[in-house]
């Protein structure tokens, strides 16, 4: 069941540093293990089926062809720390509410996961692995990291990030973009 009333919005990130990131986490948890943690063995407990990407596309396509969100708004995570003021003054448009320059910066610390709505693994998740580590110690949006080259990457996080790509590949198509500013 989805709400209606509401604005639907969607933070997309590239599958290449999604999953590396991912391989990373895990196998850094589970460095006493003799062996390294294959993401395709994980029968859709960690990763989804459809690699998160799937499902994240077939919602936005739900949201569209039911009217619930006629024009969802979407996110790349890398546009938005490389230009955070346009993406997010777009946003805030696009959804209908009102730009403040507060929003470029915040106190550190994770006091705010009080106030999430999510499965309580995710916070466990943090717990034991420190999935939101770096985001709860900043203070302001910082420049992307660079994109991982995939050929340094493990085969089955290449993939992952095959399955994951052309639905990435759609949203990504369909996000907001930053403003050309006239110099």
């Amino acid at each position: 069941m989805l709400p209606t009333g509401y604005r639907h919005a969607f933070l997309i990130r590239n599958p290449v540093k999604i999953f590396a990131s991912w391989k990373k986490v895990i196998n850094s948890y589970g460095s006493e293990c003799s062996h390294d943690f294959n993401l395709m063995e994980n029968n859709g407990v960690i990763i989804p089926k459809k690699y998160a990407f799937g499902e994240s596309f077939e919602l936005y396509e739900h949201l569209v062809k039911t009217g619930i969100e006629p024009n969802p708004v979407i996110i790349d995570s890398d546009d938005l720390l490389e230009n955070p003021e346009s993406i997010l003054r777009q946003f805030c448009d696009g959804i209908g509410i009102q730009y403040t320059d507060k929003l470029m910066s915040w106190n550190a610390g994770d006091s705010i996961v009080q106030e999430w709505k999510i499965p309580k693994v995710y916070l466990q998740g943090n717990q034991v692995f420190g999935y939101y580590k770096k985001a709860f110690s900043s203070r302001n949006f910082v420049k992307p990291s660079p994109t991982p080259d995939r050929s340094d990457l493990p085969n089955d996080v290449n993939t992952c990030i095959d399955a994951a790509m052309p639905y990435y590949e759609k949203m990504y198509a369909l996000r907001l973009t930053a403003e050309k500013k006239d110099t």
